[in-house]
């Protein structure tokens, strides 16, 4: 029978998922301690599967944004590159203040775009490369064990309980007898009726 079949067919079972901090806590409980094991082990192989694929989804989309980016500031260095051997062609012989100004303001979009477009290479070729690592985001601490004695009831605690709860049964119904004998040596008889001969 599956794994789904059988905890389908244990209706008693019991599973929790705590977090405290960064930590998660798997715990399962159910009558057949080997269902208990199975589940608890395909469950923490659920959650490592989808960790790792939330954050190799997170190191995609970031290197997706980056090269889209990378597109516009190629586009926009081209066009200030263009521009400014435009610039150059017309203005060969002009020597004037403001044309050279104009030249600068050019050079220095040139060079922003460039500066821009090196940084967002870096930022790519980063980006590739912590997409490839495999790095375990989701790490199991403790695996789980097949458990040997069950885990609840605790038997002890229950003898325990137990002997208390009917010690003092006991001594409450020795009490209560005797008060019952007190009671009746203390009351008069109730006198019965006779009933009237015919």
């Amino acid at each position: 029978m599956s794994l789904y079949g059988r905890l389908r067919s244990e209706s008693r079972g019991h599973i929790s998922v705590n977090k405290s901090g960064r930590i998660l806590d798997v715990e399962t409980k159910f009558t057949n301690p080997s269902l208990a094991y199975q589940v608890n082990r395909e469950l923490i192989h659920l959650l490592t599967e989808y960790f790792q694929k939330d954050y190799q989804s997170r190191d995609r989309q970031n290197r997706e944004f980056i090269e889209e980016r990378l597109q516009e500031v190629r586009a926009d260095l081209q066009s200030a590159e263009a521009r400014l051997v435009a610039f150059q062609e017309q203005n060969i012989a002009t020597q004037s203040p403001r044309v050279r100004l104009r030249e600068d303001r050019i050079k220095r979009e040139v060079d922003l775009a460039a500066s821009l477009y090196k940084e967002l290479n870096n930022q790519l070729e980063r980006a590739k490369i912590n997409e490839k690592k495999d790095v375990p985001v989701f790490e199991v601490l403790q695996e789980g064990e097949l458990p040997l004695r069950p885990s609840e009831p605790d038997r002890r605690l229950l003898i325990i309980v137990g002997a208390i709860a009917s010690g003092a049964l006991s001594i409450f119904l020795v009490f209560f007898r005797e008060w019952l004998r007190t009671f009746r040596a203390i009351t008069p008889a109730a006198p019965q009726k006779k009933e009237p001969k015919q």
